[in-house]
């Protein structure tokens, strides 16, 4: 993936390291232990690709701005898993089980405040784009644990969460991108619109693949949502297909006292999930919201950087097959 730019992420992860680096040993070492814990870097490759595509001349140029971008990611990383008690990310354990809740907690805000250090050499406008991305993303976290063991949960709340926890950063990546490129503000909204429908598509398929892949195939445990009780695209449409006995069954397990629930349960609530077909209908729904994305940058002069970020969006819907 992003072969096309694989120099220039290089660069970014080259500007993330300087900027992590502080005089306090911890904090450094908790930022590069977090930062240095693998990711595709896709939010980054976003921010340059949208960059190029918007006709800007040197791609070093947008490089702070992709690299602030991943930092503000992995503080909320940082968030997410003290907030669902995750004890494990990208395969090794969460930072605040290998640092403990206090410390982990600083790093994050530590991150942060790197990351607007970054973008603050662009002006008021890039912090300002930013600085509304880091509100929702906020709110959205907020909403997603207050509605967490409800089985109530309507579609239309599921995107409200989404589109904050995942879809502002994406849009904003983008914008930062195309606005370092000195895009027209037309230009601007149309990127970002491609940037929040391609970040709801990726999250879609993200929990898609949490409730209906094989642990093997993915690489990681699945499950993770329903263990902490996090009602998802596809719990949603099972809890609205699956045989009414079936159903009983998921709404007891996602508002389960245990946290964790019991794994036998997890499983069969998995496979209730996976009976109802939910898998193809969420992948349907994710590539409907990529072809919004692609339909946003129909204007957009043809370029490689273009073609790249339309195929990035045509392979969303298929990620993980």
């Amino acid at each position: 993936m992003f072969d096309f730019i694989t120099r220039e992420l290089g660069l970014v992860d080259r500007a993330i390291a300087r900027a992590v680096e502080g005089d306090e040993r911890t904090l450094t070492g908790i930022a590069n232990y977090v930062v240095g814990s693998g990711g595709k870097r896709v939010r980054p490759a976003l921010v340059l690709l949208s960059y190029l595509a918007a006709n800007g001349e040197r791609v070093r140029k947008a490089v702070p701005a992709a690299a602030a971008i991943e930092v503000i990611h992995t503080a909320t990383l940082i968030h997410d898993d003290i907030s669902d008690r995750s004890e494990v990310r990208r395969g090794r354990p969460s930072a605040h089980e290998s640092f403990g809740i206090g410390r982990s907690l600083i790093a994050a805000d530590y991150l942060m405040t790197a990351a607007f250090k970054l973008i603050s050499n662009y002006g008021v406008d890039f912090l300002g784009t930013i600085n509304s991305a880091c509100m929702n993303m906020a709110i959205g976290e907020i909403q997603d644990l207050r509605h967490t063991g409800n089985a109530a949960l309507s579609e239309k709340e599921y995107f409200e969460i989404i589109g904050r926890k995942t879809g502002a950063l994406f849009e904003a990546g983008v914008k930062v991108g195309v606005m370092a490129a000195g895009a027209p503000k037309p230009q601007v909204a149309a990127f970002g619109r491609y940037g929040r429908q391609v970040g709801l598509a990726f999250q879609i398929v993200d929990d898609t693949l949490d409730a209906c892949s094989d642990g093997k195939r993915l690489g990681k445990p699945v499950g993770k949502d329903l263990r902490e009780g996090k009602v998802t695209l596809p719990l949603i449409f099972a809890l609205s297909n699956a045989p009414q006995k079936d159903r009983a069954i998921l709404r007891r397990v996602i508002a389960s006292n245990k946290r964790p629930p019991p794994n036998a349960d997890v499983a069969r609530a998995l496979r209730i999930v996976r009976a109802t077909g939910a898998e193809a209908h969420c992948r349907e729904v994710a590539r409907k919201h990529a072809e919004s994305a692609k339909r946003a940058l129909s204007r957009v002069p043809p370029s490689k950087a273009k073609d790249e970020l339309m195929e990035f969006a045509d392979d969303l819907a298929q990620r993980g097959r």
